[in-house]
This record gives structure tokens, C-alpha cells and sequence, in this order.
């Protein structure tokens, strides 16, 4: 019995990245917030079931793959700026000799310029 318990359940956790992998970009959207409002619910936090269940309904009402890119682009406008601002402050930094905070910013900027080429890669993958 609990063997056939164990393959449900792995069968189970698998169904949803099938499902990704073959749906729209807004389908992916309502998967990932109905699997956090499903976790939220686990947890016992119904604040944060209310705001997903509402953050749902709001994706499902204006949801377009065009909306996507639109905001993905702005994401990428947003962290661009950061990336922007970080380089400025390693320059002054460097320039005034804090050495051990312009090592601090520059482990910063890496994880800021990481997280541009994650957005930059989703961007492409919703164009596609």
C-alpha cells in the first residue's frame, strides 16, 4: 500500500511541470500562484492565501503574453538602473580607498548582473 502511495504522490508532483512545459506563459503565471497559494495554505497563512487568491483572479482577469513582456521589460529597465547605480558607487568607493566596500559592492553587482541575465533569458523565452 504505501508503495503505490509513494508513485501517486511522484506521479503527482510531476504532473505540474508537464503541464508548464506545454502551457502559455499565462498559464505558467496561474500554476506558479495557484502552487504558492496551495503552500501559503500548508503553512496556515491565510493573509498571504487572500492576497494570492486575489493576485490570481487579477492575472486571470488581464493576463496576455504581450502584459508579460511589457512587464519583463521593465523589470529589466529597473534592475539595469541598479546595475547603474552600483557601478557609480564602486567608482566612488574606489576613489575615496574603502576597499573592503567596494569588495562588498562588487559581490553586489554580480548577483544584480545575475539576476539581469535571468530576466534578460525569461524576456527571450516569453518573445519566442
Amino acid at each position: 500500500m504505501r508503495v503505490k502511495t509513494v508513485i501517486v504522490l511522484l506521479m503527482s508532483a510531476c504532473v505540474p511541470l508537464t503541464v508548464l512545459a506545454d502551457s502559455s506563459p499565462c498559464q505558467q503565471k496561474f500554476a506558479n500562484i495557484e502552487q504558492q497559494i496551495e503552500q501559503a495554505k500548508k503553512h496556515g497563512n491565510p493573509h498571504r492565501v487572500k492576497g494570492l487568491e486575489r493576485a490570481l483572479h487579477n492575472a486571470k482577469s488581464n493576463c496576455s503574453t504581450r502584459s508579460l513582456i511589457e512587464d519583463k521589460k521593465e523589470d529589466i529597465v529597473e534592475q539595469e538602473e541598479k546595475i547603474t547605480d552600483l557601478t557609480k558607487k564602486i567608482q566612488e568607493k574606489t576613489q575615496s580607498g574603502k576597499v573592503e566596500k567596494v569588495k562588498t559592492l562588487e559581490r553586489e553587482l554580480q548577483e544584480e548582473q545575475e539576476k539581469l541575465t535571468i530576466l534578460q533569458r525569461d524576456l527571450r523565452h516569453l518573445e519566442q
